[in-house]
């Protein structure tokens, strides 16, 4: 059977938590991978699927492409209880960011992207949607709104190779929410999103 391996960052990988400014994230001096280390095929793999613009690092913009998949294992602290998701995927990016050049080099990236492939497995894409579509309906109505929708990032979003050529992110999101029964009545239920 094939997997789909999707998951979400191991913060246990990650060790050791702190607080910066009032949020609760891991401190970089535990996240320490040497620049030359070897580099994970499937976080590489993944890496470049995000590297829109091709320069081998990815931007916060690029990053912000893994949706609700890009923020695991940081919150918010007290001066900020409920950050939003591109808060959250900011506070993600600036701690796997260790030059603080605003881009994730593919060294920096890696082990985030090796928990993200390989931390949960879903026998098949109807499992994977049942997992994750509570963390999606933010308002527990049982239905997904478009920016609801929008949380699964890339896995939300029609392939660059099934849209027109000039197609944005958002675009190929839009697509796939009006693909998968979005067009009919403004929101997708579980049972459109997992068939």
């Amino acid at each position: 059977m094939k997997k789909l391996a999707l998951g979400t960052l191991a913060i246990a990988l990650l060790a050791g938590c702190g607080t910066t400014n009032g949020l609760t994230s891991v401190t970089t001096n535990t996240y320490s991978m040497a620049a030359d280390s070897k580099v994970d095929p499937q976080a590489k793999a993944m890496l470049t699927q995000l590297d829109t613009n091709k320069d081998g690092k990815l931007s916060l913009v690029e990053f912000q492409q893994l949706g609700i998949f890009g923020v695991n294992g940081v919150g918010g602290g007290p001066s900020n209880p409920n950050p939003s998701l591109a808060e959250l995927q900011e506070m993600t990016f600036k701690l796997l960011d260790r030059n603080q050049d605003g881009k994730l080099s593919s060294s920096e990236f890696n082990a985030f992207g090796v928990a993200l492939a390989k931390n949960l497995y879903y026998s098949s894409p109807k499992a994977f949607y049942t997992a994750v579509f509570p963390r999606l309906d933010t308002n527990h109505d049982g239905k997904l709104t478009l920016e609801e929708c929008k949380q699964l990032g890339m896995w939300g979003a029609v392939a660059p190779g099934s849209a027109p050529a000039n197609a944005t992110f958002e675009e190929r999101q839009e697509l796939f929410f009006q693909a998968n029964g979005g067009a009919d009545d403004g929101f997708i239920t579980l049972a459109e999103l997992a068939r």
